[in-house]
């Protein structure tokens, strides 16, 4: 790989990692924080939509998914984490989300659950769900995180 390539490849990371710094920044100030300009991010992107959808690919790909030894706990904790840590970022990858919240309930709950069990906790773990809790109900991240872990206990009796 030559100087630019490397050059452009690092410039990209910065980029990305100035997104997931701050989801809701905007382009001016991802650029500033990367320590390049506008033309560039929009140079190695093309768009805005491309790089919050690269950005929330990236924070999906590093968040954990296991926490602790309690399955409950430990389910909700991996599955809040990306939503507390990426935000609106996530509204950029509903299929990958899925496809995460899939995979962590298989490695939490192995095959102990029904089909209607795993609908259910895809649907009251998801990221619009954390979104009523946070924003409209005006909960806590460890508020969201309790009514979530007393919710998925329900679900699974």
């Amino acid at each position: 790989m030559d100087g630019r390539h490397e050059r452009s490849a690092r410039t990209r990371s910065l980029i990305l990692q100035a997104t997931l710094d701050d989801p809701s920044a905007d382009i001016a100030s991802i650029a500033r924080a990367a320590k390049t300009t506008k033309r560039t991010l929009f140079r190695l992107f093309g768009d805005v939509g491309s790089l919050r959808r690269d950005a929330a690919e990236l924070g999906l790909a590093s968040a954990p998914l296991r926490s602790g030894n309690e399955r409950v706990p430990s389910f909700v904790a991996c599955v809040s984490e990306p939503y507390v840590r990426l935000g609106a970022l996530l509204v950029c990858v509903p299929d990958l989300l899925a496809l995460r919240q899939h995979e962590l309930l298989r490695l939490h709950f192995r095959q102990d659950l029904y089909p209607l069990q795993v609908h259910s906790l895809c649907a009251f773990t998801s990221w619009p769900s954390w979104q009523v809790l946070v924003d409209q109900r005006g909960c806590s991240e460890v508020a969201a995180r309790r009514v979530l872990e007393i919710g998925v206990k329900r679900l699974l009796k």
